[in-house]
């Protein structure tokens, strides 16, 4: 069965190279995240990590207010690649980078004026009031200076992906992730200064992005801006395109970055640090084991639409549910058996764990993960939309209720369940979308 499963999903060269460097990727993303919290906290201590991570999230959250182009235009320009239609692909290149330059002015004009607030009311008691010293604040601007970088490189990186060459992509960030946290570790093991480390991290994005800027002269396409490719009509297309992405990326950054950023302040920093090597290694660990198959089939899914081999879909996204399914129990009770003594082994003992902590995180990395499998097909189509606002919604009322409880009572317990719920909701919609649109494909109305 599971022999029919695999030779189901990998039918093409292609699948195989993307799915070989994608594994490389997660592996390398896992051992770093492994290595690299317990050796920081070693290194500079729970609370400096903590206002490390504190800071990334958030840079992350201010971008909360620009929408994320790239998976609806890697989309796009697949098809037109595939159509062969080379002057469309580039009025939607030119289109995308307009309206990426757009979003980092927002974001600098974002990050202007929370430096205004700051020294004008740098004695409050207000929380960035607090966090933000005098070094902390460069510190930050340095992080924020990362995050416009990464803007142009998501750039390349939709131009390589959209041509199928997904490994090439992958390389790149396999090499960023460990020259930056090579960069990182070896600046806190000699000077412990956490200005220094963030100079660190951004010389090494801007080696990163230099490596990406060369494959991007010698693809396949001549990828290339003109102003007078810039169209009203096709960047209101790629803008509305991408709302129900950003509906998705901003509830993770609500989820993730805002709730990191609560904590921070009611509190305390150092339990920032904890929650992240919490969900580090029972949250993001193993959904970047599992968000293998997503990664390479988003492109292979909207491919056999495109060329409307619905059979071929349908054995795709059964297989890849069933393997899912599999994974998905055999590592719930690995990681409930095990969990809390790998967690004191890996961690040192720096924070006490509780079996029922592990447990709260498991379940709702179980239930995204079934969010995920059931959604990827509608994702990969650009049909998430409704269900994405209203997902949206839940975590900004999720967002406000645990504001509004911290503000009565700091309790850490909260932040899980009120997780777990909105996870809950979230796969209870994906299934109900789910059904209707194949419903619709059987009576051939899409």
């Amino acid at each position: 069965m599971l022999k029919s499963i695999f030779k189901s999903l990998f039918f093409n060269k292609r699948i195989i190279n993307n799915f070989k460097s994608q594994i490389i990727f997660k592996i390398t993303l896992i051992v770093i995240n492994i290595i690299f919290p317990p050796v920081m906290i070693k290194i500079i201590g729970a609370n400096d990590f903590g206002l490390w991570v504190l800071l990334l999230s958030i840079s992350t959250f201010i971008s909360l207010f620009n929408l994320d182009y790239d998976t609806y235009t890697t989309q796009k320009i697949t098809i037109l690649f595939f159509q062969k239609k080379i002057k469309l692909i580039n009025i939607f290149f030119t289109n995308l980078c307009f309206l990426k330059i757009i979003s980092l002015i927002t974001y600098a004009l974002i990050v202007f004026f929370l430096t205004l607030f700051f020294f004008a009311d740098n004695n409050s008691n207000f929380f960035f009031g607090i966090i933000f010293n005098g070094q902390n604040f460069l510190i930050f601007i340095i992080i924020c200076f990362c995050y416009a970088l990464s803007i142009f490189q998501s750039i390349i990186f939709i131009s390589i992906n959209s041509l199928g060459d997904i490994y090439i992509s992958t390389n790149i960030k396999i090499f960023q992730n460990i020259l930056s946290k090579i960069f990182i570790i070896m600046s806190a093991l000699i000077f412990k200064d956490l200005l220094i480390i963030s100079i660190c991290y951004l010389l090494a994005l801007f080696i990163s992005f230099l490596i990406s800027l060369k494959f991007f002269f010698n693809l396949k396409i001549n990828f290339f801006v003109k102003l007078n490719l810039i169209s009203y009509k096709i960047s209101k297309e790629v803008f509305t395109g991408s709302i129900q992405h950003y509906y998705e990326n901003a509830s993770q950054k609500i989820k993730h970055d805002l709730s990191n950023i609560l904590i921070g302040n009611f509190i305390g920093i150092s339990t920032v640090a904890y929650i992240n090597t919490l969900k580090t290694l029972f949250y993001y660990f193993p959904i970047r084991i599992f968000d293998l198959l997503n990664n390479i089939l988003y492109f292979e899914y909207s491919v056999l639409f495109t060329k409307k081999n619905f059979s071929k879909l349908f054995l795709l996204h059964n297989s890849q549910k069933k393997i899912v399914y599999l994974l998905l129990f055999c590592y719930l009770i690995f990681a409930i058996l095990f969990g809390q003594s790998i967690y004191k082994i890996w961690i040192k003992d720096t924070f006490n764990i509780e079996l029922k902590l592990i447990i709260l995180i498991l379940l709702d990395f179980a239930l995204i993960q079934l969010f995920s499998t059931e959604q990827i097909l509608l994702k990969s189509l650009n049909l998430i939309e409704k269900m994405a606002r209203i997902i949206f919604i839940t975590h900004v009322i999720n967002s406000v209720i645990f504001y509004i409880i911290l503000n009565f009572n700091p309790i850490l317990n909260i932040y899980f369940y009120l997780n777990i719920l909105i996870s809950f909701l979230s796969l209870f919609l994906a299934i109900i979308f789910n059904k209707k649109f194949f419903i619709k494909l059987n009576n051939n109305n899409l």
